[in-house]
């Protein structure tokens, strides 16, 4: 008997049964890697008979793309299909994760230090290393040349960026390496980003201050362009300009991070006729000089003047009075960064809308 091979069609692939969104999500990014579409997606309906599957499947695979940027969704008209920053990595480096930071890890903030150990701890158990960099040259004006050969050097799979200044950013972007803020993107830059939410938290420390009758309130902020100050400076203004009715405005004040610059702002901040009676303080360090300058100045607090910390540190919960402040949890930042990091690395994608944590409030005695 003369035997018979049967060359069955060559039929395209159609997704299981089993996590059917996540498997018409997959199969949809093979199709668009493959190049099987140019600038737009054919319809859902369209979709949904090439792939047999329906329409709420489809929908929701299609969620899945948009939240990794892969698809700009606008109503009324067709999925526009969004180029793909980088290729998922691949080679030695590709489950190594570096940090940048301008700083060593011994100068950081408490908060940061926390969640850098426990992102180190959540990339080890899915398989990725945690490299830190200390470069203070990739932190200067022209910082180009620095990246370029600190990224040629120790090549990774992501770069996750520590106070990152717009000019670091932008390199990212034009290089189209894969990069990850923690913190907030400089205006103009979008990237993938994980931070606090300082505007959020600012709006509230405004509002709170203007309930308990201060008219005249100052934000101190170091001098320097940080996405994270310019967000709390916007939500400061945002909580007074609700109330515009009110002759009362937002003093806001920058200096070079010194005890002598703090204290500088701080006296022009008290000139009459209209001193300030409230300051909300950027950076813990910054809050000590602030109350220890006021109560050397004879004003009491919170009787004379109000003082709220954007921010937390150990060393505050041993101030009397208790100060007012925010305070960030550590293990939330770490866990929404390294998801962020590791779908990243693995996929070549990100989402694109900014992840804020808000922070808890602490009444404390101050205000």
């Amino acid at each position: 008997m003369t035997s018979r091979k049967h060359h069955a069609p060559h039929r395209r692939a159609l997704p299981q049964r089993v996590s059917l969104v996540l498997q018409t999500a997959q199969l949809l990014r093979e199709e668009l890697q493959a190049g099987q579409w140019r600038d737009h997606l054919p319809g859902e309906r369209e979709l949904c008979e090439r792939f047999q599957v329906s329409r709420p499947t489809m929908r929701g695979a299609l969620e899945q793309l948009r939240r990794e940027g892969r698809l700009d969704v606008a109503h009324g008209k067709r999925r526009r299909i969004l180029a793909p920053r980088r290729c998922v990595a691949s080679g030695s480096w590709a489950k190594t994760i570096s940090l940048l930071s301008p700083v060593p890890l011994r100068s950081v903030p408490p908060f940061v230090l926390c969640w850098t150990d426990l992102l180190r701890a959540h990339l080890s158990r899915e398989g990725f290393d945690l490299q830190f960099h200390v470069s203070q040259k990739c932190f200067a004006a022209q910082p180009a040349s620095a990246l370029a050969a600190l990224v040629a050097r120790g090549p990774a799979a992501v770069w996750v960026l520590l106070r990152s200044t717009a000019g670091i950013q932008r390199w990212f972007v034009e290089q189209q390496r894969p990069c990850l803020l923690a913190g907030t993107c400089a205006a103009g830059i979008e990237l993938p980003s994980v931070d606090v939410d300082h505007r959020a938290a600012a709006r509230h420390a405004a509002a709170l201050l203007w309930r308990k009758g201060h008219r005249r309130a100052a934000l101190l902020l170091p001098s320097g362009t940080y996405g994270g100050d310019t967000e709390t400076e916007a939500g400061f203004r945002e909580a007074f300009t609700a109330s515009a009715n009110d002759p009362g405005e937002p003093l806001v004040l920058q200096h070079d991070g010194s005890v002598a610059g703090v204290e500088s702002c701080l006296d022009v901040a008290l000139r009459p006729p209209q001193p300030a009676t409230a300051f909300f303080v950027a950076r813990t360090a910054h809050v000590l000089t602030v109350v220890t300058h006021l109560l050397r100045r004879g004003l009491r607090i919170p009787e004379d003047v109000a003082v709220i910390s954007r921010d937390d540190d150990v060393f505050l919960e041993f101030l009397t009075p208790a100060v007012t402040r925010y305070v960030s949890a550590p293990e939330k930042f770490a866990q929404r960064l390294s998801q962020a990091a590791i779908q990243l690395a693995r996929t070549g994608f990100a989402p694109r809308k900014p992840v804020r944590l808000m922070p808890a409030f602490v009444a404390g005695e101050t205000v």
